[in-house]
């Protein structure tokens, strides 16, 4: 069973990350201190209650969930798994779901599950009336197959019953399939109770005995009977609300008066220091005006209130209507994401050493570590890589995109000097929630500076810069050059890691168990995996297959326009964020792991390479010089040549050691943290390349290590690895990525 918040859907409970402390702040210093608490009121409706019951089927038990002819189901590793009997006609002869949901017409939901199928198949899911005709308010349609797959749909519900239902449809095919549906969680996002005021204005309350409240044609009319010197002398209010920290919002509402007036807008805590995530100044006139403003909260806060300062002046009357404030189920704009785009192009425009895999990691590893410190300041909740940047606890609350934006910019800045990423900081600082106030901007920033100057700082002794030439062994067996290219990166094994103790903590162990050149040749096993890549993996083999082609050139990405190994799998960890619908915080904590844990297999592969008494020669120098491995099964070919070629068409093999695999410990970090990440292996996932051999070329998978092992095997096809350099390298990353998760980034 999953059990991990993949969606901003989830509903609050206990999860593997957690967003705990309060942070104070508002964007109107005027109001520190000053705003007064609400009086004693009814609470509004308690927002984001789960109305489903039984979601996620911990107990293991199938209670409040029924089902139709056609279909049976039981709990399955957590899981509610429908057998699905074949034959039958229409989508809806067979059918799961819950009744006894209670929905309110005009009022925002959102619906999210996680569903896998034995077979491809295409099913139904609707939110309905339980009687007939069974209107449904939401229909939606969703394809599912092997892999665990996130669905998160937001609906405005168009009906208003106290007997609802979820039902998902599963019929309407030939053969029998097996449906399984974990995490089911269906919460109103809607915070503000009565925001219409159709008949009464309760649970409004007002702080000024002298001010009356009414319902005026369905709009709050709240008439100020005498003049008042300062904003929060007079106000009207909602309270109860719940705020979650790291997550978006959107404020609504329409606003009229007697006569103009400047009032103010605020979201904010109901205690002192009132701390307020959203505060807004605006411009009321006598003709009614539609306001609408997104916002991040830095805070979670069951003590919330929706207040409107009318003070601070003469007496007048104002209308309020269509008052809304809903938790957004995506940010409007993710910086984590944007952010990781743009590591990804300056990754692209990297060529020479500059572009070598490991120098590209290390630059990865320092934007995403900053960033995780930059947010988790701004909202202090789980364990920092390098610092927690103080936060005055005063009544300004720092934008946290703006700390991201910042940590960002500065630590690119750092690792790819000479390049300029002044543009996408304004383009990203243009993206701010639009409540987000100049000082909210600027103490953010400063957050976010102050994160990165603690990552590079950190990083500017690293050893990055050795350049100290490596000494050639020129032993059969050994690595030597397969063109005019010198070592790349032979030092990197003595670069100080971002997670382990040393470059050595997960060295691969020697291959096939030698202890010698000479002893790895003399294994049987080497002679067979020479034969294997000699085979499959030359440019003109003729039994590779088509499929074997296009696995090779897919997971390449070694060529200058590409984003390089390490960006393909921070590009697959968007593709999972996106459709998981991961939230900000989130998203800091995913790419933090994914960013350290590639940093660090950066190290852990060179260590391999270099640091060890066998540095294993490449394939094709193997193959070309079989006459000197005295084995009478490998038969040398001077002509032989890999599949894997540049731009012109050239062959060439990386100019490094083969063991073990770059690529596929890279692969084996990142699957081990995206599994450990969202607590399972399997989850479907349709992955991209940049490879100009592969263009166009998209790659599904039902699992991470099941992509960790085809990128891993890639490259014998491409013929530049033997399968012990694939396979050590998926275990020594796997391994690092276990230690990576339970000793940094906790949540």
């Amino acid at each position: 069973m999953v059990r991990s918040p993949l969606s901003a859907l989830s509903p609050p409970g206990p999860r593997p990350r957690r967003f705990a402390r309060l942070l104070a702040g508002t964007v109107l210093a005027t109001v520190v201190g000053s705003t007064l608490a609400a009086p004693a009121q009814p609470a509004a409706a308690s927002p984001l209650a789960e109305l489903i019951t039984n979601g996620t089927f911990s107990t293991g038990s199938t209670a409040s969930w029924w089902n139709s002819q056609h279909t049976s189901f039981q709990v399955v590793a957590g899981q509610l798994c429908v057998n699905v009997a074949g034959g039958t006609t229409n989508v809806y002869d067979a059918l799961v779901g819950q009744s006894g949901i209670t929905l309110t017409n005009g009022k925002a939901y959102a619906l999210a599950f996680d569903v896998s199928a034995s077979a491809p198949v295409h099913i139904r899911t609707r939110v309905q009336l339980e009687a007939a005709p069974q209107t449904p308010t939401l229909d939606q349609g969703v394809q599912a197959d092997a892999g665990l797959r996130r669905i998160s749909v937001p609906f405005t519900s168009s009906i208003g019953t106290s007997s609802g239902q979820v039902v998902f449809q599963l019929g309407g095919r030939p053969q029998a399939v097996t449906v399984c549906l974990d995490n089911i969680s269906l919460i109103e996002t809607e915070l503000v109770g009565n925001g219409t005021f159709n008949s009464t204005t309760a649970p409004w309350w007002r702080s000024n005995t002298a001010t009356q409240l009414g319902v005026d044609g369905q709009r709050l009319r709240v008439s100020a009977g005498s003049a008042t010197a300062q904003p929060w002398d007079d106000i009207v209010g909602l309270s109860g609300l719940t705020l979650r920290a790291g997550r978006s919002y959107r404020i609504q509402f329409d606003a009229s008066a007697s006569a103009a007036r400047s009032v103010q807008a605020i979201v904010q805590r109901e205690a002192a220091p009132y701390t307020a995530p959203f505060s807004r100044g605006i411009n009321l006139t006598t003709t009614s005006q539609h306001f609408s403003f997104t916002f991040t909260s830095p805070l979670a806060a069951n003590d919330a209130q929706v207040i409107f300062n009318l003070g601070g002046g003469p007496a007048f009357t104002a209308w309020l209507d269509n008052v809304s404030l809903v938790e957004l189920t995506a940010a409007p704009f993710d910086p984590v994401r944007y952010w990781n785009g743009v590591l990804l192009d300056a990754y692209r425009a990297a060529t020479g050493t500059a572009a070598g895999p490991t120098v590209l990691s290390r630059a990865g590893a320092m934007m995403h570590g900053a960033i995780y410190d930059a947010a988790t300041s701004v909202v202090p909740t789980g364990q920092p890589y390098l610092v927690r940047v103080p936060v005055t606890a005063d009544a300004v609350a720092p934008s946290l995109e703006a700390a991201i934006n910042k940590a960002a910019h500065s630590t690119l800045v750092a690792a790819f000097p000479g390049r300029s990423f002044t543009a996408n900081l304004n383009h990203a600082t243009a993206q701010l929630p639009t409540g987000t106030s100049q000082l909210q901007l600027d103490r953010g920033a400063s957050i976010g500076a102050q994160a990165a100057d603690a990552m590079i700082q950190a990083r500017s002794n690293d050893g990055s810069a050795n350049n100290t030439p490596y000494q050639l062994d020129n032993v059969p067996g050994s690595w030597r050059p397969t063109d005019s290219r010198p070592a790349l990166a032979p030092n990197w094994g003595l670069v100080t890691p971002f997670a382990m103790t040393s470059g050595a903590q997960f060295r691969p162990p020697a291959p096939l168990g030698a202890t010698s050149y000479a002893d790895l040749l003399s294994k049987p096993e080497y002679g067979v995996q020479l034969n294997e890549v000699k085979e499959l993996g030359a440019r003109n083999s003729t039994t590779r297959t088509a499929t074997q082609t296009q696995i090779a050139h897919f997971w390449a990405n070694d060529l200058d326009g590409t984003y390089k190994p390490p960006g393909q799998l921070l590009d697959h960890t968007t593709i999972l964020s996106v459709q998981r619908g991961l939230t900000v915080m989130e998203n800091a904590r995913l790419y933090g792991l994914v960013g350290l844990a590639l940093g660090d297999a950066g190290i852990v592969a060179r260590d391999g390479k270099f640091l060890t008494n066998i540095d294993l020669w490449r394939p094709e120098t193997a193959i070309q010089r079989a006459h000197e491995d005295g084995r009478p099964e490998t038969v040398a070919d001077a002509n032989w040549r890999p599949l894997s070629k540049d731009l012109a068409g050239v062959s060439f093999s990386p100019p490094f050691p083969a063991y073990a695999s770059g690529h596929a410990t890279f692969g084996g970090a990142w699957a081990g943290i995206m599994r450990l990440y969202f607590g399972t292996d399997n989850l479907a996932f349709t992955a991209t390349t940049d490879d100009p051999y592969a263009s166009g070329v998209t790659r599904s998978f039902t699992s991470f290590s099941q992509a960790a092992i085809e990128n891993g095997i890639s490259r014998i096809y491409l013929g530049v690895h033997f399968r012990i350099d694939a396979d050590a390298g998926v275990a020594s990353g796997n391994a690092l990525a276990e230690y990576i998760f339970a000793n940094r980034l906790r949540p």
